[in-house]
């Protein structure tokens, strides 16, 4: 799939996120550069961190490649019931979203945004959520650009979510058969 003619979106596979751990933890690192107070700081915790991403949605786990090199990935959950299990209807949750450095700016994010909300519209869920830190305006502006709306508090992060139309976020722009 093509979002751009010099980047290509594909989902990971279990044995691929393995393959390809150096280089997604390598892209975690460079993007949370400069919010060290919201990232993991090990490479063990990113790694397991990753392994639990990859468990709670198969196929909501993508990245983004210019050639071989992995530049961008994201998770999307389309089966969320909170962290504890206990919301009674199931939602998307957008998990993680990260841009290394020298790709931020190009609107990797934005697409894969996009293709989070698409993800959870195919899924026939009707929300989709995210946590972002609250100092991450860059983000915070992204999220509301796409009509995401802070809902609540919890420590350093603020939830945000928005509606989901199955029939509309389908067909987000520069998204779908089209990638």
């Amino acid at each position: 799939m093509t979002i751009h003619a010099a980047f290509q979106l594909e989902r990971l596979s279990k044995a691929e996120l393995k393959a390809e751990r150096s280089a997604l933890v390598a892209v975690y690192f460079s993007a949370y550069r400069d919010l060290p107070h919201y990232a993991y700081h090990s490479r063990d915790e990113v790694e397991d961190y990753l392994s639990w991403l990859h468990r709670g949605d198969r196929r909501g786990f993508y990245v983004v490649r210019v050639g071989k090199e992995i530049v961008a990935w994201m998770s999307v959950h389309d089966s969320w019931r909170g962290w504890r299990g206990d919301q009674p209807e199931a939602q998307g949750e957008l998990q993680e979203l990260v841009v290394a450095r020298p790709y931020q700016g190009m609107g990797l994010g934005r697409r894969l945004v996009a293709l989070a909300i698409q993800h959870t519209a195919r899924a026939g869920r009707r929300r989709i959520g995210l946590y972002v830190g609250e100092q991450n305006e860059p983000a915070r502006r992204l999220y509301e650009r796409f009509g995401f709306r802070v809902e609540s508090q919890w420590n350093i992060w603020l939830r945000m979510q928005r509606p989901v139309d199955p029939v509309v976020d389908q067909q987000l722009e520069g998204l779908g058969d089209n990638l």
